[in-house]
């Protein structure tokens, strides 16, 4: 389903003053022109939405001239802040985009470094249900620290990453299998390997929760399938925009569509079909 991105007029101009609609506000004289989006940003590491960040933003992205291999990504919204209590808002968003929407998480501007740039999926099928005055609420929006990703890095390298141009520049592709399509119920899923559909020569790590040895690895050799006790079951530099799915030896997985460009990280969840 197309999301229209014309905007609608009003009945009356003089009731419809855009910069102050929500939502909650639309009225029958009034039509409005978007929906809404209402999340927070989440510490996957700690398991926690995030408190008090500092320089944190969000910003909304439609990906499909990067997918489609025609221009870089479309901002529908940059630099939202997040606030105190880790909630964000993106407000009278329009889009024709039918592939979905990225939430992109980094450093509102350049007076500090904390956050790496990382993408989170907004799925078509929930885009494509919006309509004007619409809200999509309780949206994570994954949050990577420059500090965390720097321990990832080191730990990637351990585990025989060659580095190539760094994480900050080539990106990368991160998440967890699960054992269902709705994220708010399913489970992590352990003993899965992870492949890109387009390129099945990519480096696939697989990390768990002992970081004693390195993320990665464990008793010094690397990680070969996922684990289910970490939310960062694999973990692939340099990932392209791709199809990512995932074989357990016994169940079918659905084909997740993601992807890395510009330095900015993805985190993708693949969900296992339902039987």
């Amino acid at each position: 389903m197309l999301v229209l991105a014309m905007m609608v007029g009003c009945t009356d101009k003089g009731d419809c003053d855009t910069a102050g609609v929500t939502a909650s506000s639309v009225t029958d004289d009034c039509f409005y022109p978007g929906f809404d989006i209402e999340g927070n940003g989440y510490d996957f590491l700690s398991e926690a939405t995030v408190s008090a960040p500092d320089n944190l933003c969000a910003s909304l992205v439609d990906p499909t001239p990067v997918v489609d291999e025609t221009g870089p990504l479309t901002y529908l919204q940059s630099s939202v802040p997040v606030g105190d209590d880790g909630t964000f808002a993106f407000r009278l968003v329009t889009t024709t985009s039918i592939i979905g929407l990225v939430m992109i998480t980094d450093d509102c501007d350049d007076s500090t470094d904390n956050w790496a740039a990382l993408g989170t999926g907004i799925p078509s099928d929930t885009v494509g249900e919006m309509d004007y005055g619409d809200l999509i609420e309780g949206q994570q929006a994954y949050v990577m620290s420059n500090a965390d990703l720097a321990v990832i890095e080191a730990d990637l390298a351990t585990a025989g990453y060659s580095g190539g141009n760094g994480l900050a520049t080539d990106g990368y592709v991160m998440g967890v299998v699960i054992d269902g399509e709705d994220p708010s119920t399913a489970s992590t899923v352990g003993g899965a390997t992870v492949f890109s559909t387009k390129d099945d020569t990519l480096s696939v790590f697989y990390g768990d929760n002992d970081l004693s040895d390195g993320r990665f690895t464990t008793a010094g050799k690397p990680n070969t399938a996922t684990d289910a006790s970490t939310n960062v079951g694999f973990f692939i530099p340099a990932g392209i925009v791709s199809s990512y799915t995932a074989d357990d030896g016994a169940n079918e997985y659905y084909e997740i569509l993601g992807g890395s460009t510009e330095g900015i990280g993805m985190f993708i969840r693949v969900p296992r079909v339902s039987e």
